[in-house]
């Protein structure tokens, strides 16, 4: 279960970087918005785990 759901994550976190990377030219500041954003998410869910 844990194993899925850390795919799952990774897999959302890979499209949604794709789909802002197309969308904007200053992507590299939004990455890095995305990844801390996933980061933090991920940690959340291991604390309420």
């Amino acid at each position: 279960m844990q194993a899925r759901l850390s795919t799952n994550v990774v897999n959302l976190l890979r499209s949604q970087a794709i789909t802002f990377y197309l969308l904007d030219d200053t992507s590299l500041k939004d990455l890095l918005y995305i990844i801390i954003f996933f980061l933090y998410l991920f940690r959340s869910i291991h604390i309420v785990k």
